[in-house]
C-alpha cells in the first residue's frame, strides 16, 4: 500500500464503510442468536440449554481459530481472503437456515464463527495500512463500530423478523448483511494489501511475548467485567425494576446506541491524546459505570442513563486498544489483532459463566459488584501491563518515523 493510496481520503473512507458493513455481519450473526434460543429449542426438540450452547460452540471456535486463521492466510492478498469468508459467512448462515438437525445447525454455525474469524482481525489489519498513522484511531472506531451497531439495529431486527416469521429467518438476514458486505468490499477495498508470509513459529513467539500478550489480556479482562452483568441484563431489568419487554428493549436500546458513539468517538480521542491515555481513563470510568448498574432500582429513567452511560464508556476502550496494538507492534499487527478478537470472545464466555455462577449463589444486583471488582483488576493489570512497555514511548518512536 503506497503513501499515495494512503491519502486517497474518499476512497479510504468508502473502503473503511464497507468493511464496517462486514462487521457489521459478523456482530449480528455472534449476537443474534441469544434472542432466539427457545425458538431454536422448541424447533429442533431439544432443551433450552442445549440449544444455548450454540453460543458457546460459535465462541470458542471463534476464539481457537482467529489467531491460526491469521497466521495460516498470511502472505495472502487480504481483499480476496476477505471476499472468501464473506462468501462463507453467507453461505454458513444460509446452512443455519435449512439445518434439518440440530446436529447440522452446530456445524453450520462453526463454519459460521471460522468464517467470521477470518473477518473481524483482517478488516483491522487493512483500516491501520489504509490510513495515515496519525487517523489509525478514527479509522479503527469506524470499523469496529459495525459490530457496535450490529447491538443497536442488527440484532433487534433479527429478533424482531424471527418473531413474524420464524427463528430460521434471522440466518437469512445475516446471510444477506454478509451478501452485501461482500458486495461493497468487492468495489471498495483496495487490492494487493499484503502483510508478510508467517508460520506458526511467529504466533508460538507472539504468545511468548509477554508485553504483547499483557496488552492483549486486558481486553478479555474488560470483557469479562462488563458480561458479568451484561449476559443477564433482562434478568436485572426484571428484578429491579420490575421491567416489561417494551422497558427492556429502551434499556438495551440505550446500551447499544451510547456504545456505537463510544466506539467512534473513543477512536477520535485515541489519535487526539493517544491511545494509552483514553485506555486509562475509560478503564478508571469503568468500574463506577459497572457498580451504578446497583441503582437500576431508581427507576426506569435512571436505570436508561445509566445503561447509556455503561455502553459509552464500556465500548470506547476497543478503538484505542486495537490502536495500541498496531503501534506496540506493527510487524505482528494481523496476529495481534487476531488474538485480540479471540480474547473478546474468551472474555465473553468467562464473564458469562461468571455472571451464572453468581447468580446462582447471590441475588441478581450481586451481578454489578462482581462486574465492578472484575473492572477494577482488569485496571491494575493494565497499570501493570502498561510499565512494562511504556506506550507513551512507542508514540514518541513513532511520531519521530
Amino acid at each position: 500500500m503506497s503513501v499515495e493510496q494512503k491519502k486517497k481520503g474518499s476512497s479510504n473512507s468508502a473502503a473503511l464503510y464497507s468493511l464496517a458493513a462486514a462487521n457489521f455481519a459478523v456482530g449480528t450473526g455472534a449476537l443474534i442468536i441469544a434472542g432466539i434460543v427457545p425458538e431454536i429449542a422448541k424447533g429442533m426438540n431439544v432443551s433450552t440449554p442445549l440449544a444455548g450452547q450454540l453460543i458457546m460452540v460459535y465462541a470458542l471456535v471463534y476464539a481457537l481459530s482467529a489467531p491460526l486463521i491469521s497466521v495460516w492466510t498470511s502472505g495472502l492478498d487480504k481483499k480476496r481472503l476477505l471476499l472468501f469468508a464473506a462468501i462463507g459467512l453467507t453461505l454458513s448462515n444460509l446452512a443455519a437456515l435449512a439445518a434439518p438437525t440440530y446436529e447440522w445447525l452446530i456445524i453450520a454455525r462453526i463454519l459460521s464463527a471460522l468464517s467470521a474469524a477470518a473477518i473481524t482481525p483482517v478488516a483491522a489489519a487493512i483500516a491501520a495500512m489504509i490510513v495515515p498513522p496519525e487517523r489509525t484511531g478514527a479509522a479503527l472506531g469506524l470499523v469496529f463500530g459495525g459490530i457496535a451497531i450490529s447491538t443497536v439495529l442488527g440484532v433487534p431486527a433479527g429478533a424482531f423478523i424471527g418473531g413474524i416469521f420464524d427463528w430460521r429467518a434471522t440466518f437469512g438476514l445475516v446471510a444477506v448483511l454478509s451478501l452485501v458486505a461482500f458486495i461493497a468490499m468487492l468495489i471498495f477495498v483496495p487490492r494487493d494489501i499484503i502483510s508478510p508470509r508467517r508460520n506458526l513459529a511467529s504466533l508460538v513467539g507472539v504468545l511468548k511475548d509477554g508485553p504483547a500478550m499483557g496488552a492483549v489480556s486486558i481486553t478479555a479482562l474488560v470483557m469479562t467485567a462488563q458480561f458479568i452483568p451484561f449476559s443477564f441484563a433482562a434478568v436485572l431489568f426484571a428484578d429491579a425494576l420490575n421491567a416489561t419487554s417494551g422497558e427492556i428493549f429502551w434499556l438495551l436500546f440505550a446500551f447499544g446506541a451510547a456504545s456505537a458513539i463510544g466506539n467512534h468517538v473513543g477512536g477520535i480521542l485515541s489519535d487526539r491524546f493517544t491511545p494509552h491515555r483514553v485506555l486509562l481513563t475509560v478503564l478508571i470510568l469503568l468500574s463506577p459505570a459497572i457498580f451504578a448498574v446497583w441503582l437500576l432500582s431508581l427507576g426506569f429513567w435512571v436505570a436508561f442513563a445509566i445503561m447509556a452511560i455503561w455502553g459509552a464508556i464500556g465500548f470506547s476502550f476497543n478503538a484505542p486498544q486495537q490502536a495500541l496494538l498496531t503501534r506496540l507492534r506493527p510487524e505482528q499487527v494481523t496476529t495481534l489483532l487476531a488474538l485480540n478478537a479471540s480474547a473478546i470472545y474468551v472474555g465473553t464466555t468467562l464473564g458469562s459463566a461468571i455472571g451464572g455462577g453468581v447468580l446462582t449463589a447471590f441475588s441478581p444486583n450481586i451481578l454489578a459488584l462482581a462486574g465492578g471488582v472484575a473492572a477494577i483488576v482488569a485496571l491494575v493489570a493494565y497499570i501493570v501491563s502498561s510499565s512494562r512497555v511504556d506506550p507513551e514511548s512507542v508514540e514518541a518512536q513513532l511520531a519521530e518515523t
